[in-house]
Formats: C-alpha cells, sequence, structure tokens
C-alpha cells in the first residue's frame, strides 16, 4: 500500500503518524515531528507547496518547498525546522503562487503602453505606492548574467502584491514600479505583502534586491493612462530619502491607515524633512514590521540640512542605582520580610503607602537581610559556596525614580543601567536602539530587552523606587507590556505613594501581585516598643509621657510623630499603649 504524504491543511498537520491524527502547527508537537520528518505537503489559502527537507553540512539539514507550474518547477528556501511556523509556511506559498506573466517594461523613452491594454485606473483622491531597488546600478555591474533573471522575479513579486491587493501598476521605468490604489490601506497591505516576499526570497548568486518603497495620497490628473501633479512628484521626493528594505509613508497616508494597522505593524515617525524643490517639508513615517528590518541608517537628504537632531543622552547618575544600607537602630519587621520573599513567585510586589511610612527603608531591609542568610550559611557549611553565589549572582537592581525619569529614553535607559549591574551584557542592543536617532518603537525595544532577561541564568529583581513621580502614559503602558510578558525568574518590586495606572486587577487574578499598603507597614505593638526603645533610647514603662513627646518631636521630628500616632491609633494596641504611659490619651485619627 502506497504511503500517504503527510499534509499541512490551513493550521493543521494530517497524516503525520501514518493515520488519522492530527496535530496544530506552532507547537511543541509539531517542532518535533519535523525533526524527524523529510517531506510534507502544504495547502494553505495563499497556495500550497511541497516541502522537502535537504541535507548539508550542518546537523539537521533545512527545507525548502517546491512546486511546479505548467511545467516549470520553482522552490524557495524556508528555513530550519525551527523557522517553520505557519506565518512562514503562508508566505512563502503566496511567493510561489502562480505568478502572473512578467510584465512588460517601458522603455526609458517615455513611450507608454496602448490605452487599450491598460488596466482600469483610479481616478480622484489615489494612494501611490513608488518603489526601485536599492544599488541596481552596482548589481549590475557585480551580477551581469543573473541580474535580468532576478529583476523578472523582482517584477512578479512586486506585480502580484500590489495586483492582489487591488492595486494597478501604471509605469515600470528602469527598475522602479509605479503603482496606484483607489485606498491607502490596500495600498499599506501591498507594500507590506511585497517586502516579505522580497525577505523570504532565495535571490542566488546576484545576492537579494532590497527594494524602499513610499506611500503619498494625493489627487492627480489621469491622463491617456498615466498621472500627472504634485503628489507624484512628493512621493517621489520621499523615495528617494528611503533605503533597501524600507517603507515609508506620507503624513497624508499616515492619517488614512494608522488607525486600521495589519497585525504585528505600527508606524515609526521619523520627523519632519525638506524635499528637493518643494516648498511645503514632510512628516515622514516608517512602517515597523516585527517579522521584516526595521533599524535603518538616518534618512537620506537632498540639497537640504537634515532637520535638527537631538541632543544627547544625558548621563546617567550611577548613585540612582545605588541600594540603600539599612538604617541604623532598624527595627526588624520579619512578617513584611517575609511577604516580599514569598511575593517572588509572582511578578509585581506593591508596596504603597503616603509619605513617611518606611517603604523604602522596608525594601533595604529585605535586601539585606536576604545577603545575610546568605552569608550565614557560607560561614556554616563552606560547601553551600556554589548555591551562594548562584544565589548573590543575579543579586538586585535598583532605581530610585524622580521626576526627571518622565522621558521615555530617560527611563528605560535607567531600568536597563539596572539591570546591567546584575548582568553587564543585559539589553546591550535594546539600550543602543533606544538612544539612536531612529529609535524603534518600544515594544521591539522592551522585546530585545526581554529576550535578554530570559537567557538569564539565575533570578533577578529590579526595584522601581518613588514610582509615583512617574506621570507618562507611554511609560505606563511600555510596563505593563513588560509585565505582560517578564520571565518567571524575573520579578519587580515597586514602591509608590499610590496605585499605579497598571494592570493590577489582572496581575492579582493571575496570583501574580503583592500588595502591602499603609495599614501593613503601621507598626505592631511589640515593633513600636522596639522603636522606642532602640531609636530613642528609651525605657517607655518607666519614662513619662513628656519625655516621650519631647524625644520624638525634637529628635525624630513630623516622620516618627506620624508613626507613633497611626501605630497607637490602631484600636489591638491601644489597651497595650495606655498600659506603658497611662497618662497619654491615644488619638484615633489625624
Amino acid at each position: 500500500m502506497a504511503r500517504t504524504t503527510p499534509r499541512v491543511e490551513r493550521s493543521t498537520l494530517v497524516g503525520g503518524a501514518g493515520d488519522g491524527s492530527t496535530i496544530a502547527i506552532d507547537t511543541p508537537a509539531w517542532y518535533a515531528w519535523l525533526e524527524a520528518a523529510t517531506t510534507f505537503a502544504f495547502v494553505g489559502d495563499q497556495g500550497s507547496f511541497t516541502a522537502r527537507k535537504e541535507r548539508s553540512a550542518r546537523a539537521g539539514g533545512y527545507w525548502k518547498a517546491y512546486r511546479k507550474h505548467k511545467g516549470t518547477l520553482r522552490s524557495a528556501y524556508l528555513g530550519k525546522s525551527a523557522d517553520l511556523t505557519l506565518e512562514r509556511l503562508t508566505a512563502v506559498a503566496l511567493s510561489l503562487a502562480t505568478p502572473a506573466a512578467a510584465p512588460k517594461r517601458e522603455p526609458v523613452d517615455g513611450s507608454i503602453p496602448s490605452a487599450a491594454s491598460a488596466p482600469s485606473l483610479p481616478a480622484g483622491t489615489v494612494t501611490f505606492l513608488f518603489t526601485d531597488i536599492e544599488g541596481s546600478t552596482q548589481l549590475w555591474e557585480q551580477h551581469p548574467h543573473t541580474m535580468p533573471t532576478a529583476l523578472a522575479r523582482h517584477d512578479v513579486i512586486l506585480h502580484q502584491a500590489i495586483e492582489s491587493h487591488g492595486g494597478v501598476v501604471f509605469k515600470t521605468v528602469g527598475d522602479s514600479v509605479h503603482a496606484v490604489f483607489a485606498r491607502a490601506s490596500d495600498a499599506l497591505v501591498a507594500g507590506l505583502a511585497a517586502q516579505r516576499a522580497l525577505d523570504i526570497e532565495p535571490w542566488e548568486s546576484s545576492g537579494p534586491l532590497r527594494v524602499r518603497m513610499a506611500l503619498h495620497t494625493g489627487a492627480a490628473e489621469l491622463r491617456d493612462g498615466d498621472y500627472f501633479g504634485g503628489p507624484l512628484n512628493r512621493v517621489a521626493r520621499i523615495l528617494a530619502l528611503g533605503h533597501g528594505g524600507q517603507v515609508l509613508l506620507s503624513h497624508a497616508t499616515h492619517d488614512l491607515v494608522a488607525d486600521d494597522l495589519p497585525d504585528r505593524t505600527t508606524l515609526h515617525a521619523l520627523g519632519e524633512y525638506h524635499l528637493k524643490d518643494l516648498t511645503r517639508p514632510e512628516q515622514i513615517f516608517q512602517l515597523v514590521c516585527l517579522d521584516l528590518p526595521a533599524d535603518f541608517p538616518p534618512l537620506g537628504t537632498i540639497d537640504t540640512p537634515p532637520p535638527s537632531q537631538p541632543a544627547p543622552p544625558s548621563p546617567l547618575l550611577a548613585t540612582k542605582l545605588y541600594i540603600p544600607p539599612p538604617r541604623p537602630h532598624l527595627v526588624a519587621r520579619p512578617r513584611l520580610v517575609e511577604r516580599i520573599q514569598a511575593g517572588l513567585a509572582g511578578k509585581l510586589t506593591l508596596i504603597a503607602a503616603p509619605a513617611g511610612f518606611g517603604k523604602t527603608t522596608l525594601v533595604s531591609e529585605w535586601i539585606a537581610d536576604r545577603r545575610l542568610q546568605i552569608a550565614d550559611y557560607t560561614k556554616r557549611d563552606l560547601n553551600l559556596q556554589p548555591l551562594v553565589s548562584n544565589l548573590q549572582s543575579p543579586g538586585m537592581a535598583w532605581v530610585s525614580l524622580d521626576a526627571e525619569d518622565n522621558d521615555a529614553t530617560r527611563f528605560w535607559s535607567y531600568i536597563i543601567a539596572g539591570f546591567q549591574t546584575i548582568a553587564p551584557m543585559v539589553g546591550t542592543t535594546a539600550l543602543a536602539l533606544l538612544q539612536s536617532l531612529q529609535s524603534p518603537p518600544a515594544k521591539i525595544i522592551l522585546t530585545m530587552l526581554l529576550n535578554d532577561l530570559s537567557a538569564l541564568a539565575a533570578d533577578a529583581v529590579l526595584v522601581l523606587d518613588d514610582y509615583h513621580v512617574i506621570d507618562t502614559p507611554a511609560i505606563h503602558k511600555a510596563l505593563a507590556f513588560m509585565l505582560d510578558h517578564l520571565p518567571p525568574h524575573v520579578h519587580l518590586v515597586m514602591s509608590t505613594r499610590a496605585d499605579p495606572p497598571l494592570p493590577l486587577t489582572r496581575l492579582r487574578s493571575r496570583g501574580d501581585l503583592t500588595e502591602l499598603r499603609a495599614a501593613d507597614l503601621c507598626f505592631t505593638a511589640d515593633e513600636a516598643a522596639a522603636f522606642l526603645t532602640r531609636g530613642l533610647n528609651i525605657n517607655g514603662a518607666e519614662s513619662s509621657a513628656k519625655r516621650i513627646f519631647h524625644k520624638v518631636v525634637t529628635d525624630l521630628m513630623g516622620t516618627a510623630r506620624r508613626i507613633l500616632v497611626v501605630t497607637f491609633s490602631r484600636s489591638e494596641n491601644r489597651a497595650r499603649m495606655r498600659a506603658i504611659i497611662p497618662k497619654i490619651p491615644v488619638r484615633t485619627g489625624g
């Protein structure tokens, strides 16, 4: 009986075990199956192909996709087994789908095709997509024999992406393609699809063709199968500023597509640029997609100075990263230390209380207590030294925040610098991108940082002290993203005077939030007695009320007074307080 080739239908592998069982794509079972498999068929909405594992000198080999159409066998590189996501399979299927006939390229002399053979062109306000190949002249010089084939494949990819999204190619001059769309959103998706197909195309000896793209929306005159007017000049000037692999948008196009972007994409503002021969400057945006290159040099300029560059990042103050030492005569609070320690099982420990409740003191006590325990273990048993080193190696990262940290670049620079006190190489790439002239969106930078944190060999804790000074919504949003994706061995401790605008309810429902609030930080009767005895060096039971209040007011000022009042206002402490100092009335408020 002939064997049946396993096949992937949409998002499910059928027949992988030689029977009717199924495996979901992008699951551990799928990748485990790929390691032992040698072939499978893929059938998706965008196309189909047969995948075969090719052996190479490198262990494991790699996968290639094959599709035959009208007697011609075409292939595309899929990648190693770990690269075969459903998104990758779908993109390759699209690139191998039945290609349109290679377009008839327009002569350089400017003649245009016959109007009878031209497709229907939209009129009125339209969106233009202009493309060209970066460094094409050098490629022709270096690869004169393979460039014709590569250019033909380039044409097929662009025409297919444009036409499948409702666009029309109305002119092709050299390696430049000019297309028009009735809707700006269609033009954006077409450009994205083209860049993805170009990115995965095996270009062989010519090397990859890096294509830059520009989009602009405006009203142009349609005459004899071609367009005329200012919008074409503007989109051509924007294109000239870009780099291969980059997709640029004008302000007009940005406003039309910003509220309906494809998944995994964002728009990044690059600034305002003066365009050659045009009086009005243009606010330019870059399309950023997580599965495509996003880091490009600054935009080029034509006959005009570049836009004003931001000042270099201000240096970071090293003392903001120091962990405060425990205060002398500290009243030990083991019940709270144990709660912070237990909270490490989740993602966030929130210590929220008004000023003077000892939030910072408590966290520094917890850190000192942890280090003291490790040192004690080492003294008692030298065999524990390797374990102790592992415990102490990640240490604790500390960032003391102030109002100037509301600048997002400065805030995240301090966060990365804090983690680098634990592991110096953590976040180096993220920090470089953060401080670059064209910083990518925060999610991309945080993804790089989170990936570095995931690779840490031991637990790590970051303390954010005085987070209440932060009031920038973008920072709150980015920190919420970080908390949602925090590795299980990384934990945040936050001290604040008010609840931050973070997803506390979601964290609480998942068991990822430990909370200590003002009521928890109040002294118990034993802690209050210890505070009076150690801090004021008085035996409270034998002291008069006047002497106690005099020492409190003169030596510890308002902070200690508030602690005393709050402590003794609690009902369970009143009786003991009256027994110690019967002549002092215990206030219940203020």
